[in-house]
Formats: structure tokens, C-alpha cells, sequence
């Protein structure tokens, strides 16, 4: 608080007073990666403004554990065409690893419902 205005600094002390809680707005990201598990990890953007509804379609699949082979199947395309989307997905989200890729579509809501692989 100490850079902060007066203004700023009279609304945290009327806000406190009423029993509300107050938080300096350039501590928000940082509040906001630690209670989604990210500290230490860039804030991304939502990945449908850089990803194509078929690399959306794969990083979901790859997330979820299936296999190359299993998503290519699923989704119509071969074998290297998915590893073309996935190599893709990793360039565009900056992401180095599978579990990069997974911590990825958790954060992000993408694994809503757990579907085991067959």
C-alpha cells in the first residue's frame, strides 16, 4: 500500500471498515496463480483464441491419456497429422511436456468429465 494513492488508500480503509476485505489490484495475479495451483507459471490465455477447433479437438484427447495411435483413430486423420497438431498446440501454448500439456487443460477447464482410456 505504500505506493498507493489516496484515494486508493481511503477506499481500502472504507472498505475494511465496513467488514469487507480489500486487495491491492496488482497483487491479483499473483493471488489468482496461487489458488490455481500456477506460481512460478505465466498466465495464458484462454487457448481457443490461438488454437483451431482440431488442435482444441487433440490437446483435450492427449490431456486425457490417449495414445497417438487411439487419437488419430478417433478422430479420422493419421498417426502424423496428429503429431502435426500436437507439435503445433505445444509451439502456440509455449508448453514443453505432456504434463505441461495436461496442467494445462486442468487449469483451463478442459477435463470436465474424466473419460478413462480404453
Amino acid at each position: 500500500m505504500r505506493s498507493a494513492g489516496n484515494s486508493e488508500l481511503y477506499e481500502a480503509i472504507r472498505l475494511v471498515h465496513r467488514g469487507r476485505r480489500y486487495l491491492d489490484p496488482r497483487l491479483s495475479d499473483s493471488i489468482t496463480e496461487l489458488l490455481l495451483g500456477n506460481a512460478g507459471m505465466p498466465i495464458r490465455r484462454p487457448h481457443a483464441k490461438r488454437l483451431s477447433d482440431r488442435e482444441s479437438q487433440v490437446l483435450k484427447e492427449i490431456a486425457r491419456g490417449f495414445t497417438m495411435r487411439l487419437i488419430a483413430k478417433n478422430l479420422g486423420v493419421s498417426e502424423k497429422t496428429v503429431q502435426t497438431y500436437r507439435a503445433r498446440i505445444y509451439e502456440k501454448l509455449e508448453l514443453r511436456t505432456r504434463a505441461d500439456l495436461v496442467h494445462y487443460a486442468i487449469a483451463h477447464g478442459l477435463l470436465n468429465s474424466v473419460e478413462s482410456v480404453s
